[in-house]
């Protein structure tokens, strides 16, 4: 197993057909993968996350297994906010809720079980099956929007997450379901009805988490990494 060390550093880019010279200090990430594959993720997610046009973020593999990204100035908090959650690896996935968990009752949760915060209030707690009922690649399509000022992601199934999403909704109506993204539980609702084609994940999000969550979950990459200094 080999590790890459990719840094996002002082650059120079274009824009509005007059060269800019913008001032930043490096980031520095630790990835697990093949450097010139995490590049191409690297510059398509950015793009997509960034809602800017193609061409406006580059990224490219150097020698010693670095990758120098190049974006807009004026999105480099952005970026660096949206690579902070992509290294904690935001998947989708979907657990039975067995009960809610009052604070120092964590150790009475039994093998087969865990116990997940909330995203929004980390004090709220449920024991949800472990490992989940559904996870894996469930995502087909994945779309930030936007509805009465509230930040969402809207996601589209897979044809085999549809049918495996569908069976277990339709077979436990009236059973309390646990939405999470990483180990955080975005929601956990009661199935009133079965559903298959897609879901809303909400949350307490901001425009940039939503396009974040948005872009990895349309195209989870096959390696991990880690900021190591900014």
């Amino acid at each position: 197993m080999r590790w890459f060390v990719f840094v996002l550093s002082v650059f120079l880019f274009s824009c509005s057909e007059k060269e800019i010279e913008v001032d930043r200090s490096p980031i520095v990430v630790e990835v697990e993968g093949d450097p010139g594959s995490a590049a191409e993720w690297f510059s398509a997610a950015l793009t997509d996350a960034l809602s800017v046009e193609p061409g406006a973020v580059l990224a490219k593999s150097e020698e010693g297994g670095n990758v120098r990204i190049l974006v807009p100035a004026d999105s480099v908090e952005k970026s660096l906010e949206m690579l902070k959650t992509w290294s904690k690896k935001p998947e989708l996935s979907f657990a039975h809720v067995h009960a809610d968990v009052a604070p120092g009752d964590e150790a009475a949760v039994p093998a087969g079980q865990k116990v997940a915060r909330f995203a929004d209030s980390p004090e709220k707690r449920v024991a949800i099956s472990d490992p989940p009922e559904l996870s894996g690649r469930l995502v087909k399509e994945a779309e930030a929007i936007e509805s009465q000022g509230r930040w969402m992601v809207s996601v589209a199934f897979t044809d085999e997450g549809s049918k495996a999403v569908g069976a277990y909704t339709k077979a436990h109506v009236d059973d309390r379901l646990a939405i999470l993204v990483g180990e955080e539980v975005l929601s956990a609702p009661v199935i009133r009805d079965p559903f298959s084609t897609g879901a809303s994940l909400t949350g307490n999000f901001n425009e940039a988490d939503v396009r974040a969550l948005a872009a990895y979950l349309q195209d989870t990459p096959n390696f991990s990494f880690e900021i190591l200094e900014y």
